[in-house]
Parts: structure tokens; sequence; C-alpha cells
């Protein structure tokens, strides 16, 4: 898939250098917010997409579900491996590194709820199409699929967006155009016509 090793590269280097184990309040209350909202009691089985050193698989995991957590960064891996080692072998989460289209090409497994934080501006527009199925063909017949947040590119943030570089080197962070070039397709009306 085309940027799909810049993705692997640029997150290798980011989960090199950041863990997401400190976070603030705000986003304690998101992501137990997030959680709350959409995994209801009945969803058993959770795919989490783009799961990162494991923010929001922490909080999947106080629910008692059983989570298979796939990213294409193999440093991410790494770290859910050695943060839920004893989950892990509990057979509570399943660590997979890979991106989202390969494993559900690949996949006969049947999950409740499909999810991801921040994940699908990451994934090339033209692969969005079938992202889209393979997850549909991959849900329970009573699961959901949710992703969010997703950056906004509606309205005033696409006029926003074109400033990123300068506002990333502000506050220190490595603005990588091939990373982040997807933004510009979360607009409502995209995502719609693909859904």
């Amino acid at each position: 898939m085309k940027g799909l090793s810049t993705q692997k590269k640029y997150y290798d280097d980011v989960y090199k250098r950041i863990k997401t184990d400190k976070i603030s309040n705000k986003t304690d209350k998101s992501m137990r917010g997030f959680v709350a909202r959409y995994i209801k009691p009945k969803y058993k089985e959770i795919l989490e997409i783009g799961c990162g050193d494991g923010l929001l698989t922490k909080y999947l995991l106080k629910t008692g579900r059983k989570i298979t957590a796939i990213d294409v960064s193999r440093i991410a891996i790494e770290s859910i491996k050695e943060k839920f080692r004893k989950q892990i072998l509990l057979g509570k989460i399943i660590p997979i590194e890979s991106n989202a289209v390969a494993y559900l090409s690949n996949s006969k497994n049947k999950f409740d709820a499909i999810v991801g934080s921040g994940i699908v501006h990451h994934i090339d527009k033209k692969y969005w199409m079938k992202l889209f199925k393979l997850a549909y063909k991959s849900i329970s017949s009573e699961g959901v699929l949710v992703f969010g947040p997703e950056p906004n590119a509606n309205g005033i943030y696409k006029y926003l967006w074109r400033f990123a570089p300068i506002v990333y080197r502000i506050i220190g962070v490595d603005y990588t155009p091939e990373v982040e070039r997807g933004t510009f397709n979360m607009k409502t009306e995209t995502l719609s016509k693909i859904l």
C-alpha cells in the first residue's frame, strides 16, 4: 500500500520516543466516554485498529473483553506486549503487527466491535472503501464499526490544517506530510459517499 512504509517508519520512531502512559484528565475522560458509549456489554470480541502503544487498549481491557490489537508499528506492538504481558498470557489481548486492510483481508474472525482512534486519516483514501467493506464482513450481525476522533477538514478547519507544519513545530512534534495527508479527506461528504 502506498505510503504504508512511511507510516510504519514514522510511528516506529514516534513510539521509540513517546509513551502514552501519562495521560491528562481530559484524555482519560474522553477514552472512558468512548468505551462507555460504543462498547456495549454484549460485545465480547473487539478488533482495535491502530492500537499504538495501548492508550485505548487499556480502557477496552477494563471492560473484560477479548481484544485483537493491530498496528503497523513494530515498536508499538512491542510496547503493547510489554505493558499487557499478563493479559496476553490470559488470552485477553492478541497483539498483531499489521495494517488494517491486510489483516482484515486475511482474517476469518468475526468481531462485535471494530474500533480505532484517529486512524482513518492515516489510511490512503483509495483504500477506505476496501477497509469499510472488509470491516463490514468482519463484524457480527449486531456489531459496530467506530472510528474517532478523527481530524475535521470541514469549514474553517480545512484552512487551519494548512498551518499544521507550523503548529507541530511549535509544540515540538515532527510533521510528516505523507503521514497526515489524509487529514484533508476527513470531510463529512467524503466519508458519507464512501460509507
